[in-house]
């Protein structure tokens, strides 16, 4: 997972979990701002095109470690363990961790989708967990 932070562009690693329960393979989610979504691309135009002195591709150690890029959904931002997702029919209460200076944000959007929120939010010094049905 070398490489798949950058906090000076706001992209962190925000959840990993094995692919499978008997394999070492991990999927890891990676949240990237608009601002910096060319950051990736950079890095593999540079793979593809620019060499280390040593004559390496460069960024070798990130590009060819990643199997599959794409947007994610809810299921790659689940933290538990993998039986435990809920089906399609089943509502609960879901603890959404979000930056604290996003709440409006979500909150806003959580109006538009009809989303039931919790009045309360647990505070921390980087996170907001508020509860979603």
């Amino acid at each position: 997972m070398d490489g798949l932070e950058n906090r000076p562009k706001g992209i962190e690693i925000v959840a990993v979990a094995p692919i499978t329960q008997d394999t070492e393979v991990v999927q890891t989610t990676v949240f990237v701002p608009e601002r910096a979504a060319d950051h990736f691309v950079q890095k593999v135009t540079q793979y593809r095109n620019e060499d280390t002195k040593g004559g390496r591709p460069k960024n070798e150690k990130l590009v060819a470690s990643l199997q599959d890029v794409r947007l994610a959904g809810v299921r790659a931002l689940f933290t538990d363990a993998l039986g435990t997702f809920p089906a399609d029919d089943e509502e609960i209460w879901w603890e959404v961790w979000i930056r604290g200076d996003r709440k409006p944000n979500f909150e806003r959007a959580a109006r538009r989708l009809e989303i039931a929120l919790k009045d309360h939010a647990l505070g921390f010094p980087e996170r907001m967990v508020i509860l979603a049905l």
